[in-house]
């Protein structure tokens, strides 16, 4: 099964396959809220696929084995380019999670006195219409003299995730403002007859020891998933910091013991 590997990437309402046709890509995770910005490559289209491109475009990159197929990118295309080689043509994508609404959402609003994160949050993420990935605040605190935003959309939830102490971050279309104790995924085995490569390498991350970990793609694995991890340097529990998966289907983590 793990030798059926299946990549299909919709962009707008144009579907491909890489049974049909050569699709790389680079997609990043992380706890930054900035949005990431994944790359994907799609190799000798046609002039006309080429021509109905455009900024702003829906992309979902969905890959895994045989039926175990999962979403790693939802997002928006935010630019594009077209590379020529000898024999050969790129459709590059640099696609980002909902990146427009980023890049243009602008909220100047006022809100009143004693009230609560939570609620502030709430509202802003309606304003804009955007979906909810989590939001379990650290601490749901109140603003006793309320609070006012004249600046973008994520300038503000920043600021509030800042006053909250949480981590906000965005991922597959997703707004997600958590506490360090939030997990998305946990009972993930992970050892060399369950996809580990190679031999966990000590990392410094943020001042901390941590881990790289190299293992088979699994689109299951993003931010703040757990792992339990059997190797010859590394056995124990650890939490995804940051990532990466790329299309040679290999998945590179950071991550942190618990």
């Amino acid at each position: 099964m793990l030798y059926n590997q299946i990549i299909n990437l919709t962009i707008g309402n144009k579907q491909y396959n890489n049974k049909i046709i050569d699709i790389d890509f680079s997609v990043e995770f992380d706890k930054t809220p900035e949005p990431n910005i994944h790359e994907i490559s799609i190799w000798n289209t046609s002039e006309d696929t080429k021509a109905n491109i455009k900024k702003g475009l829906p992309v979902i990159l969905n890959v895994g084995y045989g039926e175990d197929i999962g979403s790693i990118v939802v997002g928006t295309i935010g630019s594009y380019e077209v590379n020529y080689f000898e024999v050969d043509n790129e459709l590059k994508l640099f696609v980002g999670d909902g990146i427009d609404k980023w890049i243009s959402g602008k909220i100047s609003k006022s809100y009143k006195a004693n009230i609560s994160a939570l609620s502030v949050v709430n509202d802003l993420l309606s304003s804009f219409g955007l979906e909810v990935g989590k939001l379990s605040l650290k601490s749901n605190i109140t603003y006793p003299s309320g609070i006012s935003f004249n600046s973008s959309l994520k300038e503000a939830l920043k600021k509030v995730a800042n006053d909250t102490g949480s981590n906000f971050y965005i991922k597959n279309g997703m707004v997600f403002i958590v506490s360090d104790g939030f997990n998305v995924s946990s009972g993930f085995l992970l050892n060399k007859d369950t996809g580990l490569i190679g031999t966990p390498e000590r990392l410094d991350i943020d001042g901390k020891d941590g881990w790289k970990i190299r293992c088979l793609l699994n689109h299951r694995l993003s931010t703040d998933s757990l792992l339990q991890v059997q190797s010859r340097s590394l056995n124990g529990n650890v939490k995804v910091v940051k990532g990466k998966h790329t299309s040679d289907f290999i998945s590179e983590l950071e991550v942190l013991p618990l």
